[in-house]
């Protein structure tokens, strides 16, 4: 995405908003329907898109790098800038948040974890 638009993805995010920035990770991961032996590495919202998982189970297998809640919590809270959409609220909250609605369907979706 950082190529495509010639954006920080995090400045991306920030200007067009979500559900803007999921539609152009739609973009993009269509557009590696073609792509043969690559790894391709995607944040964490891409998988939730079911044309995305439809589209990525077509290009290969899906591994899921898969760490603890404690392990992502500890990154997260560490990054520097610390993460634009974590900045309201209760940030370690909504960490947990996020894995638990998220880490199923990486479970599911993928054919290897690690």
């Amino acid at each position: 995405m950082q190529n495509r638009h010639k954006i920080k993805v995090q400045e991306l995010y920030q200007q067009v908003g979500e559900k803007a920035f999921r539609k152009l990770e739609e973009e993009v991961v269509l557009s590696l329907i073609s792509c043969q032996k690559h790894v391709i590495a995607l944040g964490g919202g891409a998988p939730l898109s079911e044309k995305n998982r439809i589209i990525l189970k077509k290009i290969g297998v899906v591994i899921y790098l898969r760490s603890t809640l404690e392990e992502l919590k500890s990154e997260l809270m560490s990054r520097n800038p610390f993460p634009k959409y974590l900045k309201s609220g209760n940030p370690e909250e909504q960490i947990r948040n996020l894995y638990f609605y998220r880490d199923p369907i990486y479970q599911e979706f993928s054919d290897e974890q690690k």
